[in-house]
């Protein structure tokens, strides 16, 4: 593998992520089913955003999320899709230039990615999305791609009868060894249903993240087999376990990643910035294990703010 001048390349589906407190009363009105992904019209996204109180306005993405942490580790990081011309990707792009990502974004037609995350009393989070354009992203630029040590995405980038999906999949083809391919699992019950294409795609991947959730359900087996088998077709496979740390495989050792004590106010992106963090500290000369400590410091960081975001970071010592 050659050196690359690029850390990482990320491509996902740019959106921004607006926060409400809302009550149960307020999603049963609305039709909203509690703790999940509710996809919806564009209209339907505004008119739930004006009927709300919106706390707290972010970019998000997978994908962005973890090129964040790439940049806070001073890696260079990069991050492509569609985003509209609208207030919402004037956001993303805002946000970009902002935290240090560089931006391979593309205007297109449509409207950027909307997702209101409604916040009951109890703490849970239920969400009202919609993707926008970003699902008919198809100019990914291979050269910078192939630039790159690591190239991320996620299984739900790719999986569904949509230009991304078939964008990504290309330019994993056409990788072909020039950049690391990172990909992260996400989406348990997605993951079920599409258990032999995502087998496929790990074959050609080098690096794979996964909850034990979704690496149970790619292989409808028990953690240990499971570890087992996924981590026989990838390089390294790294497994958050939430508060009991993390696993990560490689060449059949595995070693436990010790979690790191937070107080957690929001889940969000917590497994996004774990992915960008192990891939900033391989790219800069790291072991895998530690890679795997430096991932998880990251995420506990996150999970002590609202939002997927990272302001600051300064690592222990012996991290470092």
């Amino acid at each position: 593998m050659v050196c690359m001048e690029r850390d990482f390349f990320g491509v996902g589906t740019p959106v921004v992520d607006y926060f409400a407190q809302v009550s149960d009363e307020f999603l049963e009105e609305n039709k909203l089913t509690k703790s999940a992904s509710n996809f919806v019209s564009r209209s339907r996204v505004d008119e739930l955003a004006a009927a709300s109180e919106i706390i707290a306005v972010f970019a998000g993405d997978n994908a962005r999320n973890a090129a964040e942490a790439v940049s806070r580790l001073r890696g260079r990081a990069a991050f492509a899709g569609n985003i509209g011309a609208d207030e919402e990707g004037r956001i993303i792009k805002e946000n970009l230039n902002a935290v240090g990502i560089e931006s391979f974004l593309e205007i297109a037609l449509g409207n950027t990615g909307k997702i209101i995350t409604f916040i009951t009393p109890d703490k849970e989070r239920s969400f009202a999305v919609n993707l926008g354009n970003s699902t008919e992203y198809y100019k990914l630029p291979l050269e910078e791609a192939t630039d790159s040590k690591y190239f991320y995405y996620t299984s739900i980038s790719v999986l569904g009868k949509h230009r991304l999906a078939d964008t990504i999949k290309h330019t994993v083809d056409e990788l072909n060894g020039e950049a690391w391919i990172a990909l992260s699992l996400e989406s348990p019950p997605m993951i079920k249903e599409h258990r032999k294409e995502l087998l496929g795609l790990i074959g050609k991947s080098d690096i794979v993240f996964a909850n034990e959730y979704e690496l149970t359900s790619l292989t409808g087996k028990g953690i240990n087999e499971s570890v087992d088998e996924i981590g026989e077709l990838v390089e390294l496979l790294y497994i958050k376990l939430g508060e009991k740390g993390s696993l990560a495989v490689y060449k059949g050792k595995t070693e436990n990643i010790p979690a790191y004590t937070a107080q957690p106010i929001d889940l969000t992106g917590a497994g996004d910035f774990y992915a960008g963090g192990v891939l900033q500290a391989l790219s800069s000369g790291k072991g895998f294990k530690q890679a795997g400590s430096i991932g998880s410091f990251i995420g506990a960081r996150v999970v002590e703010q609202l939002g997927a975001r990272l302001p600051e970071l300064v690592l222990p010592t012996r991290l470092g």
